[in-house]
């Protein structure tokens, strides 16, 4: 995706094998993120954006997944059953995040 480009998914997102994504635009989700690829999923590192924007959804899969802009929304909860990683920046809203004994680990070393 460049880095103008707005995606919606409004069902889950399923990354299987070697599957991975391009995103420097922004990737909208409404369901449950699963990352079964043996890959990061995203190339690069590219500045793109994930959005979760539905109700109580998470984030599964067998390897953790490396966003690079991670923005959550709504007053519904998001549940980790895999260790994330954010690689720059990390925006919550009023969302609440579970983490199920998993690890929420943000790499930018100036977070403001």
């Amino acid at each position: 995706m460049d880095a103008n480009s707005i995606f919606y998914v409004e069902g889950y997102v399923l990354i299987t094998n070697t599957g991975v994504i391009n995103n420097s635009g922004t990737l909208y989700v409404q369901n449950d993120w699963i990352n079964n690829s043996v890959f990061n999923v995203f190339l690069n590192s590219n500045p793109g954006t994930v959005n979760f924007f539905g109700a109580n959804q998470s984030i599964f899969g067998v390897n953790p997944t490396k966003f690079y802009n991670l923005v959550t929304e709504n007053f519904e909860l998001k549940s980790m059953f895999v260790d994330v990683w954010v690689e720059n920046k990390l925006d919550i809203t009023d969302s609440e995040i579970t983490l199920n004994n998993n690890l929420l680990q943000l790499y930018n070393p100036h977070p403001d």
